[in-house]
């Protein structure tokens, strides 16, 4: 009997991993990701000059990443040189597709390792989508080979590769 126990104990112990890994891959699958390059100069009272890539990861349980890196360029009216911030934030976000709109609500938004953009700055020009609580509604059309292009007003504004 302690032979049979020990057996079924063993094999538990084996298989059970595995069939937790499985659980999870199955509910973290990535459904399709983006990434693009940006670059915003903004010459109003202040100049701003913002540079760097945004990457999104959409996962098939409805979660999802984004990761905002690049630089920020800043001289305030009346500065003798601009200051240069680097930004580093990452969000955790759920979305869900309608028809042909996809939505998204930003759960939580954390400064990565090395950021330094001062928090007032980065309220006005941070893109909404990487702020706390933001809620963004996207236009999200699939194409023949699996990708979707993503737009805001019928303008494309992502390519997004499947997941598949």
């Amino acid at each position: 009997m302690k032979k049979v126990l020990l057996s079924i104990l063993v094999l538990v112990l084996l298989v059970a991993p595995w069939l937790v890994v499985r659980h999870l891959d199955a509910h973290s699958s990535l459904a399709f990701y983006c990434q693009v390059p940006y670059a915003i100069n903004s010459q109003k009272d202040d100049n701003m000059l913002l540079k760097g890539s945004i990457k999104t990861h959409y996962y098939a349980n409805g979660s999802g990443i984004g990761i905002l890196s690049g630089t920020m360029q800043y001289q305030a009216r009346g500065s003798d040189k601009p200051a240069l911030y680097t930004i580093h934030r990452n969000t955790r976000f759920n979305w869900k597709v309608s028809h042909s709109y996809i939505t998204t609500h930003t759960d939580s938004m954390h400064p990565a390792f090395g950021e330094n953009i001062p928090a007032t700055l980065a309220e006005e020009f941070i893109f909404p989508s990487f702020k706390t609580k933001f809620n963004d509604y996207y236009q999200i059309e699939k194409i023949a080979n699996g990708d979707s292009i993503v737009s805001v007003a019928n303008m494309p504004r992502l390519y997004c590769h499947s997941g598949a």
